[in-house]
């Protein structure tokens, strides 16, 4: 779904005509749900295209529909020698900083455990 915004940078906020276009698009398809809503919109917004931003290319976790319960808690699980560490190894903090930190304190004590070190 990422890949239908088209924008002209990765990173822009409702003084682009685009955003303030594409936040009326969904005001308006969120409308019948909540009626009245557009009128609350404070004409703040911003987007986040991360498929347009060199840095990233789009990279960015989540789980797909169907993952969670097939797959989700196999990507910490150790292959042999390899001890897999990331953001995208976390249960609680999949896409953040902080399941990094977990999953890469997680990985070392793995390794030291191995090489008998506590």
């Amino acid at each position: 779904m990422a890949a239908a915004f088209n924008p002209t940078a990765p990173f822009l906020t409702a003084s682009s005509a685009q955003v303030r276009g594409y936040a009326q698009t969904f005001l308006g398809q969120l409308e019948p749900v909540l009626p009245g809503v557009a009128g609350q919109w404070n004409g703040k917004a911003t987007m986040s295209a991360w498929h347009t931003n060199p840095y990233a290319w789009g990279a960015y976790s989540y789980w797909p529909n169907g993952y969670p319960h097939r797959y989700a808690g196999y990507e910490a699980v150790r292959q042999g020698n390899v001890h897999v560490a990331g953001e995208h190894c976390s249960i609680d903090y999949q896409g953040y900083m902080e399941g990094g930190a977990q999953e890469g304190q997680r990985a070392a004590r793995e390794v030291l455990t191995d090489l008998g070190i506590k």
